[in-house]
């Protein structure tokens, strides 16, 4: 008999209560909580390098706790090197089989950017995000908003920026294609309550 049971971490969850647990077969289910007690038939890694297996300390042999397993996940995931995790957990015979899967953490290696210019606008975007500091999806879209607000600084709030990685082995190249459109033109002033001086001294 063979069950299966799939634990999923985004990569800022750290909390028991948000993972995804389940189990699943042809036509039946159980708790991955059912697996307790039993024990360890293997432990196997996909991706992550070599030495992702010296970081899970549970072995054949060892008697299985779901507490035991996602404490081994929160571990890998505070490491910083890897941007997704799953772990199939699979029972057969009276003992659980284990399989990790691991995406390792790309890290920024150049950021470019390409289409309008501003020295100001690519000085701040320089500085979101560091050569050697991790990427993901989160980072881009902070990278595209902080663009966006550099242009409306330097007086484009109509300005758009676009994002793209490409990744190369455990770096990841990203691009910025910058379009700052029609300045934005200052039409008419108006003040309200008690004005001293004349309004053409104060717009001045």
């Amino acid at each position: 008999m063979r069950l299966s049971a799939i634990i999923r971490l985004a990569m800022t969850i750290f909390v028991v209560s948000s993972l995804f647990l389940g189990a699943r077969a042809a036509h039946a289910t159980a708790p991955l909580g059912s697996y307790d007690g039993l024990p360890i038939l293997e432990v196997t890694v996909t991706g992550g390098g070599g030495d992702v297996r010296g970081l899970i300390d549970l072995d054949r042999g060892y008697v299985f706790h779901t507490r035991d397993l996602t404490q081994v996940v929160k571990r890998l995931y505070a490491i910083g090197r890897f941007s997704d995790i799953q772990v199939l957990v699979t029972l057969v015979d009276r003992a659980v089989s284990l399989r990790f899967e691991v995406t390792p953490q790309r890290m920024l290696r150049e950021l470019h950017t390409r289409g309008d210019s501003d020295k100001d606008v690519v000085a701040d975007l320089k500085n979101a995000v560091l050569p050697g500091e991790p990427v993901n999806e989160a980072t881009l879209a902070q990278i595209k908003k902080r663009c966006e607000r550099a242009w409306a600084l330097v007086g484009y709030d109509a300005a758009r920026c676009e994002v793209s990685s490409e990744p190369d082995g455990d770096d990841v190249d990203v691009s910025v294609s910058m379009t700052r459109g029609p300045a934005t033109m200052v039409t008419h002033i108006e003040f309200t309550g008690h004005v001293r001086a004349p309004e053409r001294e104060l717009v001045q």
